[in-house]
């Protein structure tokens, strides 16, 4: 097991993070299945938008896909930013 398991586990020792863990994902759970299904339903069945309203749903749902994917890469390159930073100071640590 790597050191990265070692300290995933080691992180999930503390209540505070079980607890916040926990609700991240039920809470992210909740929001990605309101933007793919609720969200695009309610915006095609509005009658607020008169004839546009199909219209609207295809846009809602074409910027719902790029704020997925550009939320993604942001993530990814943020990751990969603070473990290039970080990580070779935890590494450099423990090989001492």
């Amino acid at each position: 097991m790597g050191w990265e398991w070692e300290a995933y586990v080691y992180m999930y020792k503390w209540d505070n993070s079980k607890i916040s863990g926990i609700l991240f994902h039920f809470l992210t759970g909740f929001e990605l299945t309101f933007f793919s299904g609720v969200y695009g339903t309610s915006v095609g069945h509005t009658h607020a938008f008169g004839s546009d309203a199909k219209s609207y749903l295809a846009l809602c749902g074409i910027f719902i896909g790029l704020g997925e994917i550009l939320g993604k890469v942001t993530i990814l390159l943020l990751v990969n930013y603070l473990e290039s930073k970080y990580c070779q100071l935890y590494r450099n640590k423990n090989a001492t």
